[in-house]
């Protein structure tokens, strides 16, 4: 079993990383006007086979003093 959960984990972890890619913001949804990256945030998901780990990007707008985490409705967060 250890074997599988180790497969499962790396496989939910790369479609995880993949759909986190496609969906990013490039625009603030108030303002409109362009975001800056900030370091992403390391995000956790418990599986039954295991916890899985990635890196959730974080986007800035500086006009509006938010930020946002474009993958976050997308993932169910």
């Amino acid at each position: 079993y250890e074997l599988m959960d180790a497969i499962t984990r790396k496989a939910v972890g790369g479609v995880l990383e993949v759909q986190v890619r496609s969906c990013q913001l490039q625009n603030c949804p108030q303002c409109g006007r362009r975001l800056s990256d900030k370091p992403p945030q390391a995000k956790t998901l418990t599986t039954q086979r295991g916890d899985v780990t990635w890196d959730q990007p974080v986007k800035r707008c500086e006009s509006c003093r938010c930020d946002f985490f474009p993958s976050g409705a997308s993932l169910g967060n």
